[in-house]
């Protein structure tokens, strides 16, 4: 319920959810590792001390299979961390865009934050960019093939998703090709704040 609330994104949550189970696994390997570490050392201990004893018996049974081991449990500190970590990886990413990259972000969450839709086309991108680097005084890259590449740049971060949901990227789709926000807006603002 925690990483839907966080994301309104299927996908982004089922990624949210994997990365707190992959934490949640290497830290039961990390526990479950030391633990035979610890149970190594005093065996080898117990050995030294009683060396005039019989032979020790014999090994125990092999571990049960897989399936009747105990498995991590995935807890909410595990999904807050995992949640920490997939906000500042995309925040990251958006410090290290270029300054016409970050305007066409911020081009695509105004636009969510006015029409309350993640998508929308090229064309309407490229004419509220061009509105946006007019407002301040900023020369842009009003050439579509120009803020195609920037797109296609962010796309390949999974900043952006370009094209229909699941196709590959269509250059021929010209302004009508659809363009999806793949970031929260508080992600937008951290990685826009570490900025200069």
């Amino acid at each position: 319920a925690k990483v839907s609330v966080v994301s309104g994104d299927a996908r982004r949550a089922l990624e949210m959810c994997m990365k707190a189970a992959t934490i949640a696994n290497s830290e039961y390997s990390l526990l479950d590792e030391n633990n035979n570490d610890e149970n190594n050392i005093i065996n080898n201990n117990n050995n030294n001390n009683n060396k005039q004893q019989p032979p020790p018996p014999p090994p125990p049974p092999p571990p049960p299979p897989l399936s009747h081991q105990p498995s991590p449990v995935v807890t909410i500190e595990h999904v807050d961390r995992a949640l920490e970590l997939f906000s500042s990886t995309r925040s990251r990413a958006i410090y290290h865009l270029s300054f016409h990259e970050q305007l066409i972000l911020c081009t695509l969450l105004i636009d969510k934050e006015r029409t309350g839709n993640l998508e929308t086309s090229l064309g309407n991108i490229t004419s509220r960019y061009t509105s946006l680097c007019a407002h301040h005084d900023v020369c842009p890259s009003a050439r579509r093939e120009v803020v195609t590449e920037m797109l296609l740049r962010m796309n390949d971060t999974r900043l952006v998703l370009c094209g229909e949901q699941g196709d590959e990227f269509d250059c021929r789709e010209g302004r009508a090709m659809k363009v999806r926000l793949n970031v929260d807006k508080d992600d937008v603002m951290i990685g826009l704040r570490e900025n200069p």
